[in-house]
Parts: C-alpha cells; structure tokens; sequence
C-alpha cells in the first residue's frame, strides 16, 4: 500500500486552515498565519508546514476550499479576491512541487451546514490521537472537514459514511 498523503487547505486573507492526513490518519491540523496578507508569503508558509511535517512534495494531494462569488453579495467580492489570490498562489507552489491540486466550492463538501455543527460533526469520526493532533480553530475545523471528505470518511454535508 502507498503511502499517499493528502493536504487539505480551508483558505483565509491573513491565516489558513491546513490539515495534514497520511494514508490512515490526520497528523497534524493547523492554522498558518501571516499577519500583513501577503498571498505569495501565506503560501509559501503553507508549504513549508507541509514540508516540515515529512509528506512528500511530488505526487502530492492537494485539496482546498475556493469560495464562490454570488451575484446578491457584490460587496464581499472584494474578500472573495483576497482569498483567490492566495489559491492561486498556493496552487501554483503546490503543482511546482509536484503536487496536484484539486478545488472544491463549500457547497461540495459541507453543504450549508454551519460552522459549530460541522465541528460537531466531525470530532466524534477521529481517533484522541488525531484529535490531540488538531488546533482547535474553526478555518482548522474547515480544513479537517475538507480533508475527512476528500479521504471518503465523511460524506457531504459532514455525514458519517456507513
């Protein structure tokens, strides 16, 4: 059996979400910040977590969250570009590292399930050892969502497979 890794990504302007999953468990969910916004620094801070953690680079899984934009909500397009410009810099690292990057819009993987039942959700389908693993923030909650359903063991909208 391969040892396939996979990065999940629940991406923010400032901070993202990243969880890390080797073929049989989470092994480390996190936040990555960087404090002045910087798309190309973000990502690159992103990365070098996933370095650090031994995954390796090339054949790499990649899944992030890219938010849509609706037509009723113009005003909070400007968020929407902030964080489009961190996927995109983050995608582009990934794939120059070898990895292969996959999106995946909020309504694929969570439906419109609020962020405390999602956690709610989630918890009881880890193990203690990949809870501990786990920082306890939201965007990192997202990301373990995003990644739980990526590896098939929850369905959209956070439901247990059975």
């Amino acid at each position: 059996m391969t040892n396939q890794w996979l990065i999940a990504v629940d991406p923010g302007k400032r901070a993202c979400g990243v969880c890390i999953h080797d073929s049989r468990s989470v092994v480390q969910a996190t936040l990555v910040e960087e404090p002045c916004g910087d798309p190309e620094i973000l990502a690159a801070q992103v990365l070098a977590v996933v370095k650090v953690s031994g995954a390796p680079l090339k054949g790499l899984a990649w899944r992030m969250e890219r938010p849509r934009k609706y037509a009723h909500a113009s005003d909070k397009h400007y968020d929407l570009e902030s964080l489009e410009r961190v996927l995109d810099a983050l995608a582009k690292l990934a794939r120059a590292a070898g990895g292969r990057v996959t999106f995946y819009y909020p309504s694929q993987w969570k439906g419109n399930v609020p962020k405390a039942v999602c956690q709610a959700r989630i918890r009881p389908t880890l193990s203690t050892n990949e809870i501990a693993a786990i920082l306890d923030d939201h965007n990192v909650w997202d990301a373990v969502g995003i990644c739980l359903v990526a590896r098939g063991r929850l369905a959209r909208g956070l439901v247990a497979r059975r």
